[in-house]
């Protein structure tokens, strides 16, 4: 007998496991949803909204929820080494804020800045907490 009224944790995921939303609904919805072909899982513990895709990630191949591990990533003067991929650089630019975003297709990456300042650098993954570096270029 299926039971649509004992409520369960859930999560909604996106194909590389990054978690874009959580909830609670009857146990059969959830498993409904799951043999439909929705990347749907029940979670191990309710997820507050901040903690959405924020602290946790979804192990794809193994269909678990894990907590997503510190960055890999370093940076060493104008080089990135480490990078996990997937992953995202975001830039920021010290005189106006403006963001530019690249998919890292290596785990090492040069940077290199036209104007002196100080940049932002923030590394995302979904398996991983962000990683946040300032690099200098003189002027």
């Amino acid at each position: 007998m299926k039971d649509y009224v004992t409520p369960a944790p859930y999560v909604i995921f996106e194909e590389d496991g990054t978690i874009i939303a959580a909830g609670r609904q009857g146990i059969s919805f959830i498993t409904d949803r799951i043999a439909a072909g929705e990347r749907i899982l029940i979670a191990p513990v309710p997820l507050v909204e901040s903690e959405v895709g924020a602290t946790r990630f979804v192990d794809v191949a193994a269909r678990v929820v894990r907590m997503k591990t510190p960055c890999p990533a370093r940076l060493d003067g104008m080089m990135l080494h480490d990078l996990p991929l997937p992953c995202t650089i975001e830039i920021s630019a010290p005189l106006n804020g403006l963001i530019t975003h690249d998919e890292a297709e290596d785990t090492e990456l040069s940077l290199s800045f036209d104007h002196p300042g100080t940049y932002a650098i923030r590394v995302t993954s979904p398996r991983h907490l962000p990683g946040n570096f300032t690099a200098t270029k003189e002027g």
